[in-house]
């Protein structure tokens, strides 16, 4: 791990600790308030717990990766928020129940302490984490822009000296003529097979302390959260093992089938009222159907809340060439993403899933999987209501757009976890109640 890297995580685990103790110190205020019993700490423990673990989840410790004020507060409000949320179902079993007046006075002191607590580490991130320079192998025509958007993620704290193409002999002639090198990144392909120059990498690693050797992908994927398709194509052997493995997840299932269950029933009086705004406003039919492809590339359809007025042709067409057809009830159902509720029972019969690449027309599909290499890979799992690539990137309306997101649903196909799904949620969450990103 690069001084860098260190420096972040160490950041990271300290604020980690503060939250912890802010939490405990409210904690033993709550349990002051109420003549506190072992039951009551045990309750806000389980709290404590699940608002930490939402903090996490929501990215509230990505220092250094250059984010907004603005972004910063969302994400540890939408994470705080979410944990009390989360922790309420295990609560109410409990025959002491917390404070309600006092737990109410908790969360707002919580959110807005915490929140100040994030973006002072931000601030004192920025100002004292320090540069990392660093010697890329490879070939400044083929890596000059992705480590020019690498270095813009973490706040310009990465500064690439030099590009060079070496022998063992030239790379220890350039590391003794550098003496604030740090970090070396391979990224040509064909070194990682070079022994001799594998053997200069490995001694370095037994001499030199102060210098760390790591490879462009694993870089690229911790400061960017995507595998751009450059990148993809320059390392295709080792993604594409990692791409053909991918599976469905056990756990994945599982949850859709208890979300999608538990949702249909709690959302159903929302439905049916959008349903009859439907039918008054622009009458039937309620619910657009289309053809999407699944998992596999196998057709299915899908069900939303009918947001357009009828369409004169069947040609397929992106999002943003139908803007006019919008009604303004559709505009609200699609900025709360409220269009969607029906997919839930797509889900529920296993066509779809709450997370995933976004499901696209056939009619686009065979024209991508012609032109942008590694498409066919997102099939390899269940599409979603929601995704990564959903929550970090807008809409596509083109073939380039395309291509960006699909780096996003790749990494996420790559990188599939329990704790990168609750990321996800928590970040749609914060989407809707921003109302952003729908088109």
């Amino acid at each position: 791990m690069t001084p860098l890297m260190q420096h972040l995580r160490r950041i990271r685990y300290a604020t980690f600790l503060g939250d912890a103790i802010i939490l405990c110190c409210l904690s033993l205020v709550l349990v002051w308030i109420k003549k506190g019993t072992a039951i009551l700490f045990f309750q806000y423990g389980w709290v404590m717990l699940c608002v930490l673990l939402a903090l996490y989840a929501s990215k509230s410790y990505e220092f250094g990766m250059h984010r907004s004020l603005e972004k910063i507060i969302l994400s540890t409000c939408a994470g705080t928020i979410a944990g009390y949320v989360i922790s309420i179902p295990l609560i109410l079993f409990f025959p002491t129940r917390l404070p309600r007046i006092a737990m109410i006075g908790v969360i707002i002191t919580s959110l807005i302490v915490i929140a100040f607590f994030h973006v002072l580490i931000e601030w004192f991130v920025r100002n004292t984490t320090p540069v990392e320079h660093t010697l890329v192998i490879g070939k400044e025509e083929h890596w000059a822009d992705l480590f020019k958007e690498i270095s813009e993620a973490v706040s310009n704290k990465i500064h690439v000296i030099g590009y060079i193409n070496p022998t063992p002999s030239s790379i220890q002639s350039f590391i003794e003529k550098t003496p604030h090198l740090s970090t070396i990144i391979v990224a040509d392909r064909d070194k990682v097979d070079n022994p001799e120059l594998m053997k200069v990498f490995r001694q370095l690693r037994d001499t030199r302390n102060n210098i760390f050797v790591r490879y462009l992908p694993s870089v690229t994927e911790s400061c960017l959260g995507r595998i751009p398709l450059t990148m993809a194509n320059k390392f295709c052997q080792y993604y594409e093992i990692s791409f053909n493995i991918a599976t469905p997840k056990a756990y994945s299932r599982a949850l859709d089938l208890f979300v999608a269950g538990i949702g249909l029933l709690v959302a159903l009086p929302i439905m049916v009222i959008i349903a009859i705004f439907i039918a008054l406003t622009m009458g039937f039919p309620i619910i657009f159907t289309q053809q999407r492809i699944g998992l596999y590339g196998e057709p299915f359809t899908i069900h939303k809340f009918r947001t357009m007025t009828a369409k004169k042709s069947n040609r397929a067409t992106f999002a943003d060439q139908d803007q006019e057809r919008i009604t303004t009830l559709g505009q609200i159902l699609r900025k709360t993403r409220l269009d969607e509720l029906p997919q839930l029972w797509d889900v529920l019969i296993g066509k779809m899933s709450l997370i995933g690449p976004r499901p696209e027309q056939p009619e686009f599909v065979k024209d991508f999987i012609k032109v942008i290499p590694f498409y066919n890979y997102r099939h390899r799992i269940r599409p979603g209501i929601t995704g990564w690539a959903q929550v970090n990137y807008s809409y596509s309306a083109s073939i380039e757009e395309t291509k960006k997101k699909l780096e996003y649903d790749l990494y996420y196909l790559k990188n599939q976890s329990l704790l990168l799904d609750l990321q996800i949620v928590l970040r749609t969450i914060e989407t809707m109640l921003g109302m952003r990103g729908a088109r």
